[in-house]
């Protein structure tokens, strides 16, 4: 029996089609470590908010400081520990965090 399987172009193409059909589109951004925010940048420019990747980066770890307990449920391998963690969500590295 053989599989099927799907080219990557034929997934995305599913995928903006699935998008569409709820008045979404898909956007690319950069892939260097840091799409995650990219991303949230992008949406936030989006509503007029003037914000810039390393805004976000200080805003976002700003807000984590205090929240070990309820972000305990998602471990970070490349963190030792929380206040590691914050630190390099808060600062733009060369390999995103």
């Amino acid at each position: 029996m053989q599989c099927r399987t799907r080219s990557n172009s034929n997934k995305k193409f599913l995928l903006v089609q699935r998008a569409a059909s709820i008045r979404r589109r898909l956007k690319d951004v950069q892939g260097d470590g840091h799409c995650g925010i990219h991303s949230i940048v992008d949406q936030l420019q989006q509503q007029g908010f003037r914000v810039t990747m390393q805004s976000v980066r200080t805003d976002t770890a700003a807000w984590l400081s205090d929240k070990q307990d309820a972000w305990s449920q998602f471990p970070q391998d490349d963190a030792c520990n929380w206040k590691t963690f914050v630190e390099q969500v808060g600062h733009t590295g060369p390999a995103g965090f």
